[in-house]
């Protein structure tokens, strides 16, 4: 063994991470009572096995080989990874031989060979409507289908639509987006990503707390009675009310097809975000809309103050101290004042919300006002579209070329109090 790790520890880092995967697997083997057991392989003889630990080191190794592939990780998902490494590594077990340097290389382009290709998914939609008789709508890079009345272009190009069946109920709707993958699964899990933000987008859109509406792909609670029984002690009452969303939107408002340019600009930044501004302007709207859609108060507050403070705090621990809160109270001045008075005003606006903030994270504050959560929201969804549509923030790409924006704003009046 300690010739085996001396050896692992002097080959080059590619090989060595094959041979440690090789490693943990044994050929056959019997699961022990309570020990984490898995097998790959119908055939006995040469199936094979990781038993206890090394079923967990198995799951880390592989991503950590899967991120060691250039463009790989966007593409590729790991159950391809595993399907193509499976019959090296028992090939290697037959043969009682470690990987060599050249075979890691051949493995690694055998994987980059897999092709990338466009796949179209499509899932079900609700809380939409389309106008009877309408065509399919398309919303950014993603198109929505009456699956009863556009089978004929959902189904275009394809060799059969047998499997179209089972979106003819219950909604009746589905949503279309394109991707790039070298497999099938991955193609679902890069799908999915898109489909849960356009979720928290369109609930950003809409741009307040409702549950007048909801939208889902991936997570829909929709319309649901909630019965109740009331136990007193001469009487018994019972009675119920529907909860939820009871009123779909209708998707093809040109409020969502054509919005205007900042929310249109958020639907590019679905897809691709270029830089780290744009990244930063992605998760703050993401926080944001989670924040409209959690029904509990205090829940919503602090996503509120998250959206926030991924745009304006560098501090990656997420202790707000008070000189972190102050910049982020002047960085949302900068952005929404538009006088001295009014910049004035939503410092003081903010710095009071995050009072807010600091009570319900360290002092198990468990109610915040509407009117509390809404003005943080309201300022939250206000600063990504000053972001996404100012002209004098065309040229930033980073969160420092941000930060020098203010800076060189902040200092502004002196050179023309001087001037």
């Amino acid at each position: 063994m300690r010739q085996q790790l001396v050896k692992h520890m002097s080959e080059p880092k590619s090989t060595k991470r094959l041979n440690d995967i090789l490693d943990l697997f044994t050929f056959g083997g019997l699961p022990q009572p309570n020990e984490a057991h898995r097998i790959f392989g119908l055939d006995q003889e040469h199936s094979l096995s990781l038993n206890g630990d090394n079923c967990r080191k198995f799951d880390s190794a592989i991503d950590d080989l899967l991120e060691s592939i250039p463009s790989a990780r966007t593409t590729l998902s790991e159950e391809k990874l595993i399907q193509e490494l499976i019959p090296e590594i028992r090939q290697k077990k037959i043969e009682n031989c470690q990987f060599s340097q050249a075979e890691c290389d051949s493995f690694q382009q055998k994987i980059l060979a897999i092709p990338v290709g466009k796949y179209r998914i499509l899932r079900t939609i609700y809380g939409v409507t389309l106008t009877q008789g309408a065509g399919p709508v398309h919303i950014g890079n993603f198109t929505i289908y009456d699956a009863n009345l556009h089978s004929s272009q959902i189904a275009s190009g394809l060799p059969n639509s047998t499997a179209l069946f089972r979106f003819k109920k219950p909604s009746g709707f589905l949503i279309e987006c394109v991707v790039d993958a070298r497999d099938e699964v991955k193609a679902v899990e890069l799908a999915d990503v898109l489909f849960y933000r356009l979720e928290l987008f369109i609930r950003f859109f809409i741009g307040r707390r409702t549950t007048r509406f909801e939208v889902g792909v991936l997570n829909y609670v929709g319309p649901q009675m909630r019965d109740h029984i009331v136990i007193g002690e001469k009487t018994v009452t019972e009675g119920g009310a529907w909860q939820g969303a009871l009123e779909p939107i209708q998707i093809a408002d040109p409020f969502f097809c054509s919005p205007p340019p900042p929310l249109a600009r958020l639907l590019q930044l679905l897809v691709k975000q270029n830089n780290q501004f744009e990244v930063h302007v992605v998760r703050c709207a993401e926080w944001t809309a989670q924040a409209m859609s959690d029904p509990n108060a205090a829940s919503a507050f602090v996503k509120a103050a998250i959206a926030l403070e991924v745009l304006f705090s560098a501090n990656e621990k997420g202790v707000i101290t008070p000189s972190i809160m102050a910049q982020i109270a002047e960085s949302c001045a900068f952005l929404l004042g538009d006088s001295a008075a009014s910049a004035t005003e939503v410092e003081r606006e903010v710095k009071r919300l995050y009072g807010i903030r600091s009570a319900v994270v360290h002092s198990g504050k468990d109610s915040v006002a509407n009117s509390d959560l809404n003005a943080l929201i309201r300022i939250c969804r206000d600063v990504v579209i000053v972001l996404l549509s100012s002209k004098e923030l065309e040229n930033v790409v980073s969160m420092e070329t941000l930060a020098e924006h203010f800076k060189v704003m902040k200092y502004a009046s002196i050179k023309a109090t001087k001037g």
